[in-house]
C-alpha cells in the first residue's frame, strides 16, 4: 500500500506577508497593473450589484408565486 506523507509547516508557516511589495517606482508596467487591479475591483463590483439584483429578483418571484398559490388553492376549495 501506498501511503500519503505531508511533512508539517516550519516554524515561520503563515507568518509571512503574502502582500505584493509596494514600490514608489511609477513606469509603465506598474501603471497598466494599477489599472487593472481598478478595472478588476469595477467588475467585481459590478458583478456584486448584479447578483444582488438578480436574488432580489428570484426572491419577489417566488413570494409572488406563493401568493397565487395561495389563491389559487382557495378558489378551488370555495368552489369545491
Amino acid at each position: 500500500m501506498c501511503s500519503l506523507y505531508l511533512a508539517a509547516p516550519g516554524p515561520n508557516f503563515g507568518k509571512g506577508k503574502l502582500a505584493r511589495p509596494k514600490t514608489d517606482e511609477v513606469d509603465g508596467s506598474s501603471q497598466s497593473q494599477a489599472s487593472q487591479g481598478s478595472e478588476i475591483l469595477r467588475l467585481k463590483k459590478r458583478f456584486m450589484k448584479d447578483s444582488d439584483q438578480s436574488r432580489l429578483f428570484f426572491v419577489k418571484r417566488e413570494a409572488r408565486l406563493k401568493k397565487l398559490r395561495e389563491v389559487r388553492e382557495f378558489e378551488f376549495h370555495c368552489i369545491v
